[in-house]
């Protein structure tokens, strides 16, 4: 399941497309490492709960799911 910086990296790609739309993954990854720095710890405390979240919806559809 998605962690919490890949839940606000997809979501900010999304919302800058434009923006994004020429640069390498690797280069909007660096662009959104930024920002998520900067983002306030209320803002990245959302991001966790979508996270946990994510994690438990995976549970339910993979119960037996192992990570190795």
């Amino acid at each position: 399941p998605p962690n919490a910086f890949i839940i606000y990296r997809r979501e900010k790609k999304a919302e800058h497309n434009d923006v994004f739309s020429k640069r390498t993954e690797a280069e909007i990854s660096k662009v959104v490492g930024k920002m998520w720095q900067n983002e306030p710890e209320d803002t990245k405390d959302m991001y966790y709960r979508l996270a946990e979240h994510a994690k438990e919806k995976h549970l339910e559809k993979y119960s037996g799911y192992i990570f190795i």
